[in-house]
């Protein structure tokens, strides 16, 4: 269920927005903040819950969280709830990532902290673990979200390419524009584009439909693992974005 989210815990409260700011951000082609809510099915059933909150605490930074939690038949045998988080700037159209942190609670207890100090051009896990080399436009796993959305919003459709810092490496997360189609969700239909991470050597599959309405943001996101089994994620809530 974690990958479906990161192709791209409870404790959110959807909180309301202020809506002059979001028209603002609207107008000159920022990502205003907002809060998403998500239902997670395998066939027929739902399986798990997830949310995307996008703060702006100040006009240059920024904060993403994404959070799930597993529901129905699935918990009993998968009872963790994950959280991550991804802190930054936003540099001119550029999200930058400053610290990124993964927590998984529940039967298995986890965290990982990743440190990008762009002034020595590196990135390092806060244990130790490894280090890595930072260049322009190197993200978090998590931010690539949010890095797609603005890329679409400001009209850079086509394949995108995005380049993370990751367990010791610098990985690429390829994503390959497909078509159109139109979606319904229970917030609303949607015109979007249809996205694919394409994962060289894997037969794992993601899709990403991201509504223009919504500045790109995902209203379904679909997984196939290797085995065939797959897991379907839909807009289930939204809160703090207006429509374009």
């Amino acid at each position: 269920m974690r990958r479906v989210l990161l192709a791209i815990g409870l404790g959110l409260a959807l909180s309301p927005w202020h809506a002059g700011l979001a028209g603002e951000q609207a107008a000159t082609g920022e990502l205003p903040p907002f809060a998403a809510q998500y239902r997670v099915h395998m066939g027929a059933f739902t399986v798990g819950e997830g949310w995307f909150r996008f703060e702006r605490p100040e006009a240059d930074r920024y904060r993403f969280e994404v959070t799930t939690r597993p529901r129905g038949i699935i918990r009993m045998a998968y009872r963790d709830e994950t959280k991550e988080v991804s802190e930054g700037t936003i540099n001119g159209d550029q999200f930058r990532p400053e610290r990124y942190h993964y927590q998984r609670s529940g039967r298995r207890n986890e965290q990982e902290t990743l440190l990008f100090d762009w002034a020595a051009g590196k990135a390092r896990d806060k244990a130790g673990d490894w280090e890595v080399d930072l260049s322009d436009g190197v993200k978090d796993r998590v931010v690539t979200t949010m890095a797609l959305m603005q890329d679409l919003a400001r009209g850079r459709t086509g394949d995108r390419t995005y380049r993370v810092a990751d367990d010791g490496d610098i990985d690429e997360y390829q994503f390959r524009l497909t078509g159109e189609e139109t979606v319904e969700t229970p917030v609303g239909t949607y015109e979007t584009i249809r996205y694919v991470r394409v994962r060289e050597g894997s037969s794992r599959e993601t899709r990403v439909w991201s509504a223009p309405e919504l500045h790109y943001l995902p209203v379904r996101v679909e997984h196939v693992e290797s085995d065939g089994t797959t897991f379907r994620m839909t807009l289930d809530r939204l809160e703090g974005m207006e429509p374009m």
